[in-house]
């Protein structure tokens, strides 16, 4: 053996190098595995604050275990209010009896569920509907914990996500001694790489919780360094069509339709970057088959004091808004045409009525209460509204609803139910003039689920929740 003709204070002296270089060895480790943690956990944070969506995770129980700040926007609620309750808790009673059902499969099975709609009720009382999506999350032994997902208000899809580079080290020490102290190093070595094991497996962690993210964000997320393309995610190639090794090293340029835009790009994003942290510009993308989309693009810096340390960014397919607001723009002068028309009309209808004092004064009366309840409303949210699908809807209203000008179904309706609200007076003109749940949706820019809902409210303050009575027909009769 090759210490078998060496001295005790030989082996003492190098038992004790050993100690010394083992010890630095392990400490450097530990220092970096703690290193690649924090700044997990800093893009972490970062993907979170810059994100335009809601993420959330619920325990076994789907009690809320974590919220995001977003919350603030979404519902109104400070995200510790969240904290302890579950989903069901903002819900409508019939709306949270609904979703349950709908969600009893997927927390039975413990699969993953997407744009799951579902109507809650803002802290400040308005409803608010949203699109959630989730995937289980299971511990390192593979036990169910809970669900881990996204709420995302339908009219805003904003979003930001970051990744996190996984980085794991391996290390292996095998030290055979036969004296008492070389047996001790083992066991603090063996304790050392516990640490350093355990250090790894939140790091792992962190890893698996930004993949969980990644995997349900419908955004297009990358990582650029100096302008070149780092990491990209699934649905960035998807929304490119190249894939992944077609993109990754690449400079960002390949995304843009001309250098000018490219370089128009940067000077307006980098210099809020550096000013706030993030940047957000809207801009057009080419496919690889050459097809240009318009997107919105948000940027976050890793360290805002270092951009070679990257930049995570999103890219929000917005080409569908782009064009509604080109159609909202075209619609505005029809719209003003009409609205003269209506005014001459209304001129002429008081010059005719004046003829017979008691018939003017009921038909004056009806017409200032139609106008009040079925058409200034929607002029005047017409004019604060830059949405182009409320736009839209907006100008359909209105020309239902001039029908009704000169009826007294609007007064009708209103003394039946003194406690009608301006939503069911809405859907009722529009069941009164024929429209399906769906076209009513459409119109108004709410789900069918959100329809129901006020059918079944009108059909409970009309008395007719438990009678077999057409509630078009009823409402027809009111005329």
């Amino acid at each position: 053996m090759k210490h078998a003709g060496k001295t005790k204070a030989q082996l003492i002296t190098e038992l004790e190098e050993l100690r010394q270089r083992v010890g630095e060895e392990s400490e450097t480790e530990r220092k970096q595995a703690e290193k690649a943690l924090q700044q997990g956990e800093e893009r972490f944070r970062s993907l979170v604050e810059t994100a335009t969506d809601w993420f959330w995770e619920v325990d076994e129980n789907a009690v809320y275990t974590y919220s995001s700040p977003k919350i603030r926007d979404i519902l109104g609620y400070e995200p510790e209010e969240v904290l302890g309750k579950t989903p069901f808790a903002y819900m409508p009673p019939e709306e949270a009896d609904r979703v349950a059902h709908i969600f009893a499969p997927y927390a039975k099975s413990r699969k993953p569920f997407k744009l799951l709609e579902n109507v809650n009720v803002h802290k400040d009382g308005h409803l608010v509907v949203l699109e959630t999506s989730g995937i289980p999350i299971s511990d390192v032994n593979g036990v169910f914990r809970g669900y881990r997902g996204i709420d995302r208000d339908i009219t805003e899809r904003k979003r930001a996500e970051e990744e996190l580079r996984k980085a794991h080290d391996e290390m292996e020490q095998k030290i055979e001694e036969r004296t008492s102290e070389l047996l001790e190093k083992n066991e603090q070595l063996r304790q050392e790489i516990e640490n350093r094991k355990r250090v790894e497996m939140r790091l792992v962690e962190s890893e698996a919780y930004i993949k969980g993210i990644l995997n349900a964000a419908p955004a297009g997320i990358g990582l650029v360094r100096n302008r070149e393309l780092d990491w990209i995610s699934h649905q960035m190639c998807e929304m490119l069509g190249y894939s992944a090794d077609e993109l990754i090293g690449q400079s960002a340029r390949i995304a843009y339709e001309s250098d000018e835009e490219f370089e128009r790009v940067g000077r307006v994003k980098y210099p809020e970057i550096e000013e706030r942290g993030f940047g957000a510009v809207e801009t057009c993308f080419k496919r690889k088959d050459g097809s240009i989309f318009d997107v919105l693009l948000c940027s976050s810096a890793i360290n805002p004091e270092d951009f070679s340390k990257g930049t995570i960014f999103t890219a929000l397919d917005i080409t569908e808004r782009k064009r509604a607001e080109e159609a909202l723009r075209k619609s505005e002068k029809e719209l003003k045409e009409q609205t003269k028309a209506l005014e001459e009309a209304n001129i002429a209808l008081r010059v005719l009525l004046g003829h017979r004092d008691e018939e003017k004064k009921r038909l004056e009366d009806t017409v200032h209460g139609s106008l009040q309840k079925l058409i200034i409303p929607y002029l005047h949210r017409l004019k604060e509204t830059t949405l182009s699908r409320e736009q839209q809807a907006y100008v359909d209203i209105l020309e239902a609803n001039l029908y009704e000008i000169a009826s007294p179904f609007t007064d009708k309706l209103s003394s039946k139910c003194p406690g009608i609200t301006p939503r069911e007076l809405e859907i009722a003109g529009l069941i009164k003039a024929g429209k399906t749940n769906v076209e009513t949706a459409d119109l108004l820019g709410i789900t069918e689920n959100a329809v129901s809902f006020h059918r079944k409210n009108l059909r409970s303050k009309l008395g007719l929740k438990h009678k077999k009575v057409n509630l078009r027909s009823y409402l027809l009769s009111l005329v």
